[in-house]
Order: structure tokens, then C-alpha cells, then sequence
């Protein structure tokens, strides 16, 4: 069996390390499967892809290295490059020559491409990963039309991104297949690391941008200390922060009085020694499918807090790994964390069950049905 991947980028995020993961694993276990990946776009990964498989990239390096500005320029006036027209021929002349049986598109933007390579490679056969919610898929109706007409079999990661597709986008139930989203557990659970605080440890996690709710954590941090001024809270979020949004966060903690208490430290390469030495994790994504930092809070024995209604977190939390409470409210988020700190047998009693749920979340267990997916589409 051959595999051609289809990855957006490589980012150090949570679609292109799942799929990292996955071709790491594949190799490892099944040697009689073979890939390789088309990236749409680069990132700080991509010595890592490199490694793994033969990389192709949807754009010629010599236009990825243009400025944005440019690209956009380029492609309202029409002004052609010399290598473009060369190395499409080329590249699909070598995706058509590969003979895949499978493609595999990670990601709703992979979808596209997805539509392109079915005309290029009539006889594969199509799956597509779907990581996303509304927010994200609603600019992809179209090529999701053209897709449901096909063969394809779609694998979402939660009950919620499922239910998306089939109330929002019309995709019939029986094109569709759950599989959760997965970690090494392994390998987390050797790498903890104990840091006893006497502070009541509050993390938040991902890229900082509006979908993540950044805002809501430190609004959240503003009311608990307002609120519950006897605890000794803080607030802390790993990940990546964009240039444009680093003054307003550091001006939101400096105007509401919150320095020392809330902290956007950025992203860690290997940020498990934060996640263990924290309390809980908190949730505030207004949209996130199934966050692969909770699965990893959750293995470290963190109870985890989130909205209900716009995540598939409460799948795993549901009522004895954490509490899962209303959208947008504020106020039962505090009185979530200040239960948790006065109940320290709560806080434990969950946070053991969310290491226990955690481990079904296992790469070798979500993998393997990834992998009879992928074989039952060859039937």
C-alpha cells in the first residue's frame, strides 16, 4: 500500500504534529506501508517531515521565499515565474508516476488539493482528516460539496466535529468515522517532572489568538482574584504568541493589576515540566475539536475546565475528569477553580480519573483504527 499525505503546513502545532506522529508510528509498525507527504505550506517541522518520508511541497521554494505582500501581488496582476509552470509539470508528473493507492488530506484545508489530486490520480482512493470546527470548515463548503459527491471517508476527531459536517455541511453520517485525537502517552509520562509549588497553578495552552479565548483566561484570572482574593492563584499560558498581539496582552495584565499573577510565557519545544507543575487546566476555547493539550493535561492527572457546546473536551471530561461549565461564564469558571482548591481530595479523585481516561487516547490505540480505515477503503 502507498500513502500520499497531504499536510497544510508544518507548524508546530496540533494537526501537523498529529500527522507527524502518525507516519513516525506507521514506520515503526507497519513496514509494508509507504508515503509520502505533500506540505501546502512550510514551518519550524519540516526537517522533522523531511526525515520521515520523501517531502513534497505544493509551491516552488523560489516562490515560498517571496513576501507575503508579493505572493498576493503575484497572483491579482497574473505575473507568471519562469519555474512555476516547470515545476507543477514536474511535481504532479512524479505524484501521477508514485501510483498511490491512497490520499490521505490532514486537515479541511487539505481539501482543495484533495479535488485537484483525484483528477491526477483517478484510481486512488480518498480519506480526509478533519481537525476543524464551523469556524474553520465554513470556508471550505464548496470543495466539501465536491467531495461528498465522491467515494471519500471522512475521520473526524470528536462527536462535535462529526455532528458539524453532517448538520452544517449536509455530509452523510456513513461517510463518516470517529477517531479521537491522540498523544504518546509513553513518552509524557516519562518525562514528568514534579515542581511542588505553594501556588495554586492555573494553566492555559495553544496559540494565542481569539479562537484559543486568551482573553477569557485573563478575564477569568481578573475575576478569581477579585472574587477569591485568599488564593493564591496564577495564571499561566503556553504558546506561541504573535508579534501583533504581544503589547495588548502584556497591556490587558498591566491595567487590570495582574502582573505576577498572569503570564504568557510562549511557546516550549518540550513543555511538559510546565504542564506537570500546574494545578488544573482551563479551556477557553470558543471553538477547539478535540485539543491535544488537554489530552496531555489530563495523563499528567490535571482536571480539566471548559466551556460545554463548542469543544469535544466534554467527551473526555463529562462528569469525573474535571467540570465542564456554560459558555462564557465567567463566573462558574471561578467558582469551578476555587472548589477545586478547597477540595484538594476533589482536585485529586479527578485528576486521577483524567490520567486514567487519558490513556485511551493512546497512539497505539488511535492509530490502529486510523490504519483499519485506510484498509477498508482498498476493499
Amino acid at each position: 500500500m502507498k500513502i500520499l499525505f497531504i499536510g497544510h503546513d508544518a507548524s508546530r502545532t496540533g494537526a501537523p504534529l498529529l500527522l507527524l506522529q502518525l507516519m513516525n508510528w506507521l514506520k515503526v509498525n507497519y513496514s509494508d506501508i509507504e508515503f509520502d507527504c505533500l506540505l501546502l505550506d512550510g514551518g519550524e517541522l519540516e526537517n522533522e517531515y523531511q526525515s520521515t518520508c520523501k517531502v513534497y511541497y505544493r509551491e516552488p521554494k523560489e516562490i515560498k521565499r517571496l513576501s507575503y505582500i508579493k505572493r498576493i501581488l503575484n497572483r491579482i496582476f497574473r505575473i507568471k515565474h519562469n519555474i512555476t509552470a516547470a515545476y507543477y509539470d514536474n511535481l504532479f508528473n512524479k505524484l501521477k508516476s508514485n501510483n498511490y493507492d491512497v490520499i490521505y488530506g490532514n486537515t479541511i484545508v487539505s481539501s482543495n488539493a484533495i479535488l485537484e489530486l483525484t483528477t491526477l490520480i483517478p484510481h486512488a482512493k480518498i480519506l480526509m482528516h478533519v481537525h476543524e470546527l464551523y469556524d474553520i470548515t465554513r470556508f471550505y463548503s464548496d470543495s466539501l460539496n465536491k467531495l461528498s459527491v465522491t467515494k471519500i471517508k471522512i475521520i473526524t476527531v470528536s462527536q462535535i466535529t462529526k455532528q458539524n459536517l453532517i448538520k452544517n455541511h449536509g455530509i452523510s453520517e456513513s461517510k463518516i468515522e470517529l477517531v479521537y485525537e491522540y498523544i504518546d502517552t509513553k513518552k509524557i509520562t516519562e518525562e514528568q517532572i514534579e515542581n511542588p509549588t505553594t501556588k495554586f497553578i492555573v494553566n492555559g495552552s495553544g496559540l494565542v489568538q481569539v479562537r484559543k479565548g486568551y482573553d477569557i483566561f485573563i478575564s477569568v484570572a481578573k475575576r478569581a482574584i477579585q472574587k477569591y482574593p485568599d488564593i493564591p492563584f496564577h495564571f499561566k499560558w503556553i504558546g506561541t504568541i504573535p508579534e501583533y498581539l504581544s503589547f495588548y496582552i502584556q497591556n490587558d495584565i498591566e491595567m487590570a493589576d495582574l502582573n505576577g499573577i498572569v503570564e504568557f510565557i510562549g511557546a516550549k519545544e518540550d513543555p511538559y515540566f510546565e504542564f506537570s507543575s500546574s494545578s488544573v487546566f482551563l479551556m477557553t476555547s470558543r471553538q477547539d475539536p478535540f485539543p491535544l493539550v488537554c489530552i496531555e493535561h489530563a495523563l499528567l492527572g490535571k482536571p480539566i475546565i471548559c466551556f460545554d457546546k463548542v469543544s469535544g473536551i466534554p467527551e473526555l471530561v463529562r462528569d469525573d475528569a474535571g467540570i465542564v461549565v456554560p459558555y462564557l461564564d465567567i463566573e462558574a469558571m471561578v467558582d469551578a477553580l476555587q472548589l477545586l482548591y478547597t477540595n484538594p481530595d476533589k482536585l485529586t479523585i479527578l485528576g486521577n480519573k483524567a490520567s486514567q481516561k487519558a490513556l485511551n487516547y493512546d497512539i497505539d490505540i488511535q492509530a490502529k483504527k486510523i490504519v483499519e480505515i485506510i484498509e477498508k477503503t482498498l476493499l
